[in-house]
């Protein structure tokens, strides 16, 4: 529980302790767990109630969090992904027109969403938005995603 905030050091202890649940289940210390999803703040353990107690489980990932190092001792796995980006491709343009045409013609991000991200920044120039965006280092600390546990 606790408030609804971005907190990057429980956001790390979540993938700290997901990999401390995926080491159990390979050891065979903890059956019955058939996905994995961590989330900003959880850690959402999907399990088959015919394998393992919810009860019994529980207690063992209460267990595994709390023997979780202090966070200063922790070290999360992480690597740096480049990615494509395309603007003002064909493909976006046919977007935005079929948008107009069945949804709002007079939307503020149309026919250039790319000259509504300019105008509502204050940028003096569309070249400035693309400088921005393609310098920038991003932290993705989550991308649906889901790891499969099953054993």
């Amino acid at each position: 529980m606790g408030p609804l905030v971005l907190d990057m050091e429980l956001r790390f202890r979540i993938q700290a302790l997901m990999k401390c649940v995926q080491d159990s289940i390979a050891a065979r210390k903890i059956k019955g767990v058939l996905d994995l999803t961590p989330g900003i703040r959880s850690l959402q353990v999907h399990f088959d109630p015919r394998v393992v107690d919810q009860n019994v489980l529980i207690r063992k990932i209460v267990a595994l969090e709390e023997a979780l190092p202090n966070l200063d001792d922790m070290e999360v796995d992480s690597r740096i992904v480049h990615l494509p980006l395309s603007w003002d491709d064909p493909a976006t343009r046919l977007a935005i027109e079929k948008y107009m045409q069945s949804v709002r013609p007079d939307a503020p991000w149309c026919p250039s969403n790319i000259e509504f991200i300019r105008r509502i920044n204050g940028l003096d120039s569309i070249q400035n938005v693309f400088k921005i965006v393609f310098e920038a280092t991003y932290l993705v600390m989550g991308l649906a995603m889901c790891t499969s546990a099953r054993r």
